[in-house]
């Protein structure tokens, strides 16, 4: 934790976020605002400058916004012959804000990394 100056709190740096961002994987999509993890993979550090600013507020403050936590989940099917009609013959994938994939990233780099 870097303290910047007596008001504000640094939790997360620039090159936290950097790096987790590197582990998003390419071409995936968000669920809910139609966001692509392209789209902050390629982003400029300006964006990443805010990103961090984000997270930091999110830490100190708190709660996250609902559009954060929203998923959608899309049924799989298990195999081609099996009846489609039946819910036990699927199985779910989610996906998942990308900022919230970045904030999961941020916690793994920080307090998981030796």
């Amino acid at each position: 934790m870097l303290c910047s100056d007596t008001y504000s709190m640094e939790y997360v740096a620039v090159y936290d976020v950097r790096d987790a961002v590197r582990h998003l994987k390419a071409h995936k999509r968000d669920g809910c605002t139609g966001l692509e993890s392209d789209h902050i993979i390629n982003a400029g550090d300006d964006c990443l400058m805010h990103v961090t600013q984000l997270l930091n507020a999110i830490f100190s403050h708190g709660p996250l916004r609902d559009s954060f936590l929203n998923s959608t989940i899309v049924p799989i099917p298990k195999a081609r012959n099996v009846s489609m009609c039946v819910s036990a013959n699927h199985h779910g994938i989610t996906f998942s804000s990308v900022y919230l994939k970045i904030v999961d990233n941020s916690f793994a780099q920080i307090f998981w990394s030796p």
